[in-house]
């Protein structure tokens, strides 16, 4: 009886000590758990701050896509002339700067100008949303389409990029970008720019 009485007694503190290391170990896990949500979260907020600067620094900026790239061309000149075509004019000492950005398709380059005066970029974009560019307006042998367009940092891009995926999709309206958000036609709002897109999309949906 007495060796039963010991085993049974032996069985049960073994019993008491797996149940206090599973104790602890839940409580060390759930500790961990709240670190790694308090990192992730303190992530997301730094990238978010991140595309918040590197869009602010483009605030004064466009996007000029469709414009033809011809042998000797003057870009600010082109410019200039695409400001007459929608009628708000763009004198030179206006624009600080401007220059043709390559891409991945060979000809495709896009112009990126920058404004001295955030207020003459709203202007010109404004006046560019209401018409029609073609590239014969400016002089180039070509009826192809040019556009202006909000000069977006790489994440919001990519989020443009989504955005339109899911346009075709669900059949929305509308996909646009002013002042650096990203607008659908559903709601009329901006979609998120955190860095999980992705999720900020199917949110939407």
């Amino acid at each position: 009886m007495n060796f039963f009485n010991k085993t049974f007694e032996d069985m049960k503190k073994e019993f008491v000590t797996a149940q206090e290391e599973r104790n602890a170990m839940k409580k060390e896990n759930a500790e961990l758990r709240l670190k790694c949500d308090e990192s992730e979260n303190m992530i997301r907020e730094l990238h978010q701050r991140l595309v918040q600067c590197e869009q602010y620094s483009r605030r004064s900026n466009i996007e000029i896509r469709g414009l033809v790239e011809t042998d000797g061309e003057n870009v600010t000149d082109l410019v200039m002339k695409i400001s007459n075509a929608v009628g708000e004019a763009v004198r030179c000492d206006e624009i600080e700067a401007c220059h043709r950005v390559p891409t991945r398709e060979a000809g495709k380059s896009t112009v990126v100008v920058q404004f001295k005066s955030r207020q003459k970029r709203d202007a010109l974009l404004e006046m560019a949303r209401k018409k029609c560019i073609r590239n014969s307006q400016v002089g180039i042998k070509s009826e192809e389409q040019i556009y202006l367009n909000d000069h977006l940092c790489p994440t919001l891009k990519r989020l443009l990029t989504l955005a339109l995926a899911r346009k075709r999709e669900f059949k929305w309206r509308f996909v646009w970008t002013r002042n650096g958000k990203i607008l659908h036609g559903k709601w009329n709002q901006p979609i998120s720019s955190a860095s999980n897109p992705e999720n900020d999309l199917w949110k939407i949906v």
